[in-house]
C-alpha cells in the first residue's frame, strides 16, 4: 500500500479537519482513533506521528481515552488555515421574465408578496400553492435500511 507524501502544514490542517467533522458527527465520542485518521488521510505513520505530537505540543489537539479530539484552539488554528471559501456565482445573462400572480388579483412576483406595513395580521388573504402538476405539499418519508417498518 502507498502512502501520500504530505506538506507537513497540508497534513496538520487535513488531521484538525478529520478530527473536527468526526466531532460533529459523533459528538458523543468526540473525536476519532489515531490509526483511522491516518488510513482515511493515506498519511505514512512516521509523519503522522510526529505530526500528532506537534498537535498536542501546541494544545491543538488532545488525547481523549481511545481517541484524539480537536480542541477549541484547534479549530481557531484551522479557521486561519483553511482557503476561503469560493465566492457564490451569479447568474450571468438578462433577468428573464416576471413570475405569474399565485392567485387571481395577485401582483406578479414571488411568493409572499409584499404585505401593507400597516396591516396588523400580516397574513396572506389567499393560500399558495406549495407544489406545481403532479407535485406532493409534503415528501414522503424515506425507508431505512433494515427498519423493518
Amino acid at each position: 500500500m502507498s502512502t501520500t507524501d504530505w506538506n507537513e502544514i497540508e497534513l496538520r490542517v487535513a488531521i484538525l479537519q478529520a478530527l473536527n467533522v468526526a466531532r460533529k458527527n459523533n459528538p458523543s465520542l468526540g473525536g476519532a482513533p489515531g490509526l483511522v485518521v491516518m488510513n482515511y488521510l493515506d498519511a505514512n505513520m512516521v509523519q503522522f506521528e510526529e505530526t500528532l505530537h506537534w498537535l498536542v505540543d501546541q494544545h491543538l489537539i488532545e488525547v481523549g481515552e481511545s481517541v484524539f479530539q480537536i480542541t477549541v484552539k484547534g479549530v481557531g488554528y484551522l479557521a486561519d488555515h483553511l482557503p476561503p471559501p469560493d465566492p457564490p456565482v451569479s447568474p450571468s445573462g438578462p433577468p428573464g421574465p416576471a413570475p405569474p400572480p399565485w392567485s387571481p388579483g395577485d401582483p406578479p412576483g414571488h411568493w409572499p408578496p409584499k404585505r401593507d406595513p400597516d396591516d396588523p395580521s400580516r397574513v396572506p388573504l389567499r393560500r399558495k400553492p406549495f407544489g406545481g402538476a403532479g407535485e406532493i405539499a409534503l415528501p414522503l418519508p424515506e425507508i431505512q435500511d433494515g427498519a423493518g417498518h
